[in-house]
Formats: structure tokens, C-alpha cells, sequence
């Protein structure tokens, strides 16, 4: 059999791409339209082409019919054109058309030899029920075996004893050798192919997959960069501002009678105005470190245990008594956490004199163990101008996100004496 005609003309023919979910087992490859104007391109051809060599081979002792040569031509290439969508259905018709041609009369053998190895070819490259391809080519290659034994029974009665320069046991070895690569052939490639387009499609799937989780992780980045910055404006914000509303307040009412007061009250208000602008300066610069690598970046990390103070004292300057007591070594706390404990105090001194009313003090504590830290806040006395539930605003979500992010737990609720704000986190040893 002619291979090299039939692996040149299955060589042209250009898989569709792979379709998603190639790890289904009823994975199937689409069929786009483009492929099958490239099918019924291959079956026109070889149409076209018994056109030519079945006037040619008819003067080569070939006594069939017109009416046969030319409904064997329509069976043997028509159906090819639809080899990706049937192709069991379209292999099984194109092997029988084959068949019938090899026990009758002998038929045009260029076009008859490869019009049966793109369908075989199209079994295993296209077929999505795998087992079923299996049981199909497995009853083709038989259906050629037998047909090879019964040619080879039957040599001694049907050929002469020499064919050209060659005897009939030798023109019988060539054909079973030929059909033997040809069978092979058309086996292996289809389901080389098969595997190949499989691989590509789960490779595509990866990549997309890839490319999603690229997207997702970077809206995340996004979303939480915005949600630090959120919570750095929120407690620079909130501080300073009411810090400077009770100042401002304070220094109306005395204004008249206490100009020393008033004085002291101004210069409050003007002290945490510059303090507000230099943490805002500094967060800034830090989420502008990249666009300016030369300036240097004062960043709000640098605010920890040691600052803490500052806020007791900016509190009992806006005229809530405040005390501050650390018990154990403060010094072992990494960065992280000892800018969430700042901010944990700094928003919780905040609601206290938003919340707590006239009169309210407040203690602030940090224990540090071997294993644990824990802080409290709580505010004694003072009558509340606001319900508990004022207070699950925007600051304590922020203070539980900082918390939770250090591996901490934030509890915040009413106490005996007033309004309670605890923090443990585990420290390692």
C-alpha cells in the first residue's frame, strides 16, 4: 500500500483546538467550522483525484463498470467530510466501502489506499468515547487481517506465478508488510494525536486558570493595600481631629474668663495639628517609597510601645485622666505588633472621649508574659452620650483586623465599671 501518498495527505490535515476540561472523561476536541471546510476540502480532492486516475488505471486491465467506479468514488471520499464530527461512523462506512471494492473488482488503488487511513487516522484522533475508538479500530484492523488471509489463501488460484520481476510469494510478503505499516501507522498516529491535543488543552486550561488567579490575587493586593490605608487614615484621622475638637471646645468656653487656659488649649490644638500632618506625611511617603527611592520614608511602623505614653499624655491634656502601667519586657514585641497595640490604644483613647461623656477616666495596661501579651483598656465613670452599639463603627473593625492580622483576639463590650477593649495575642517563646 501506497503510506507515503496516505501520510503526506493526513499530514495536512490541522487538528481544531482543544476544548477546556481535558481531565473529563467525555472530554471532547471541538469541531470548529473552519475544520470542517478543511474536511470537505480533503474529500473534494480526493474526489477530484479518482476523476483522473480512474480513466488512467482503466486501461491497466481493469474491466469494472463506470456505473461502480463511480459510486465507489462517492462512498470511499464523500463521508470523509464528515470524519471530526462521526468519525467511528465515517471509519467503519469508509473500510466497508474498501472492502467491498477489494473482493469485487479491483478499484482505483490510489485514492482506495488512502481514504481508509484518514478514517482510521480520525477514529483515534477525534473519537471522545475512547473505548469505543478502541473496539472500532481493534474490529478495522481485524476486518484487514482477514481480508489479507483470504487474499493470501486464495493467491495460488487468483495470480500468476511470477508478477514482474517478482513471484507471487514475494508480491504477497510486500502486501502484508505494507498493510501490516499501514495499520500501524494509522493506529498510532491517531492516538498520538488524540494525546497531543489533550495535553494542549490542559495546558491551555493551566494557563487560563493562571492567568485568572493573577487577576484575583491582584485585586486582592489591591483591595487590601486600600483596606490599610483605610484603617492608617481612619487612626490618624480620628485621633488627632477629636483630640482638636475638645481642645477647640474647650478653649470657646474659656476664652473670656482663662486666657492662660485658652492659651494652653490653642497650643494642644496646634501640637496635634502638626502630629496629624507628620503621620500623614509619613504614611504617604511611604506608599510613594517606590515612585521616590531618594527621599527617605518615615514610615508609620516606627510608632510602637514607646509612643503609647505620648497618647496617655495627649489624652489627659484633652481632659481624660489617663494611666499607663507595662508589666514584663516590652522589648521582645516585633514591629507588627507593637504598631497594632499603638493603634489598638490610640483608636481606643478615641472612643473613650467620644463616648464615654464628661467626667470618664481611663486606664490603659500591658502584661507581657513568656507566651502572651494582653492589653486593656477601660474607661470608669463618665456618662455616655452614646449607645453601646455606636461604638461597632469603623474603629474597632479596624482594631479587630489589625489584631486578627498578628494572630491576636479582640474583644470589646461593656464592663462593670464602663466600657472594656482586651487584646491577647500569643507571643512565641
Amino acid at each position: 500500500m501506497r503510506i507515503g501518498l496516505a501520510l503526506r495527505t493526513v499530514g495536512g490535515v490541522t487538528p481544531a483546538s482543544a476544548a477546556p476540561d481535558p481531565a473529563a472523561d467525555d472530554w471532547e476536541r471541538p469541531v470548529s467550522r473552519r475544520d470542517r471546510l478543511v474536511d470537505a476540502g480533503i474529500a473534494a480532492l480526493l474526489l477530484a483525484c479518482t476523476a483522473i486516475t480512474i480513466p488512467l488505471t482503466a486501461s491497466a486491465a481493469r474491466d469494472a463498470p463506470l456505473w461502480f467506479d463511480i459510486a465507489w468514488a462517492v462512498a470511499i471520499t464523500v463521508p470523509l467530510a464528515w470524519r471530526r464530527r462521526y468519525p467511528a461512523a465515517v471509519s467503519v462506512l469508509v473500510t466497508a466501502v474498501f472492502l467491498t471494492g477489494e473482493l469485487t473488482v479491483q478499484p482505483e488503488p490510489l485514492v482506495n489506499q488512502i481514504a481508509p487511513f484518514i478514517a482510521l487516522y480520525s477514529v483515534g484522533a477525534w473519537s471522545r468515547d475512547r473505548q469505543r475508538a478502541f473496539v472500532v479500530r481493534a474490529a478495522l484492523v481485524v476486518a484487514f487481517v482477514v481480508l489479507l488471509a483470504g487474499v493470501a489463501v486464495s493467491a495460488p488460484t487468483r495470480l500468476p506465478a511470477q508478477i514482474g520481476n517478482l513471484s507471487a510469494s514475494a508480491t504477497l510478503g510486500l502486501a502484508a508488510l505494507s498493510s501490516a505499516l499501514y495499520l500501524t501507522a494509522g493506529v498510532a498516529f491517531g492516538e498520538t494525536a488524540w494525546r497531543s491535543a489533550r495535553r494542549r488543552a490542559s495546558l491551555e486550561v493551566r494557563t487560563s486558570e493562571l492567568v485568572r488567579e493573577r487577576k484575583r490575587t491582584a485585586q486582592q493586593a489591591v483591595a487590601l493595600e486600600r483596606l490599610r490605608i483605610a484603617r492608617e487614615l481612619h487612626d490618624v484621622v480620628a485621633h488627632h481631629v477629636s483630640v482638636i475638637g475638645l481642645q477647640a471646645g474647650a478653649a470657646r468656653w474659656v476664652l473670656d474668663t482663662d486666657s492662660a487656659k485658652a492659651s494652653e488649649a490653642l497650643s494642644a490644638i496646634e501640637q496635634n495639628a502638626r502630629q496629624a500632618v507628620e503621620e500623614l506625611h509619613g504614611m504617604l511617603l511611604t506608599l510613594r517609597a517606590e515612585d521616590i527611592p531618594d527621599e527617605p520614608a518615615h514610615a508609620t511602623s516606627t510608632l510602637g510601645i514607646d509612643q503609647i505614653l505620648d497618647l496617655v499624655r495627649a489624652a489627659d491634656r484633652a481632659g481624660t485622666p489617663t494611666s499607663w502601667s507595662v508589666t514584663g519586657d516590652a522589648r521582645r514585641l516585633s514591629a507588627a505588633t507593637a504598631l497594632t497595640l499603638y493603634r489598638v490604644v490610640q483608636e481606643a483613647l478615641t472612643n473613650v472621649r467620644k463616648h464615654a461623656g464628661p467626667g470618664a477616666r481611663a486606664d490603659v495596661r500591658l502584661h507581657v508574659s513568656s507566651d502572651a501579651l494582653e492589653l486593656r483598656i477601660d474607661d470608669h465613670g463618665g456618662a455616655s452620650d452614646s449607645s453601646p452599639s455606636s461604638m461597632h463603627g469603623l474603629g474597632q473593625l479596624g482594631m479587630r483586623e489589625r489584631v486578627a492580622a498578628i494572630g491576636g483576639t479582640f474583644e470589646a463590650g461593656p464592663s462593670p465599671e464602663g466600657y472594656r477593649v482586651r487584646v491577647d495575642v500569643p507571643l512565641p517563646s
